[in-house]
């Protein structure tokens, strides 16, 4: 008799535990922390952007902008002439690596966009 009672309790916690894990808003949760890392990282590039100058110095005479100083430390890649130029590196890639890898992410950026957005034509 005292089995009988343990397995039937035992029954109702397990009914309970389901009914309240299904009344949870998992999704809910789920698109806060989708939210809070992507701003979690969005700060992360910001400092590591910020910092970059820092950590990879490359004190050569040829400044982005084409022009040719003794003094390269006084180039300021947040200045105005400085703004619109490419200043960080990411590897040693060739010309023809990069722009493979630029196609290949604006396709699949642009498949992963239509996908997200075909169910709502539907």
């Amino acid at each position: 008799m005292l089995l009988k009672n343990s397995a039937s309790n035992l029954n109702i916690a397990f009914k309970d535990l389901k009914n309240d894990v299904k009344a949870i808003r998992w999704l809910r949760g789920l698109g806060w922390s989708i939210v809070v890392i992507w701003f979690l990282g969005l700060m992360f590039c910001a400092v590591f952007v910020g910092l970059m100058p820092m950590i990879l110095s490359n004190d050569t005479a040829c400044l982005p902008d084409g022009s040719f100083s003794l003094h390269p430390d006084t180039y300021s890649m947040w200045s105005s002439t400085g703004f619109f130029q490419i200043t960080l590196g990411g590897g040693e890639l060739t010309f023809a690596k990069a722009k493979v890898i630029d196609i290949v992410w604006d396709i699949v950026g642009s498949l992963i966009t239509q996908l997200a957005q075909a169910p709502a034509h539907r």
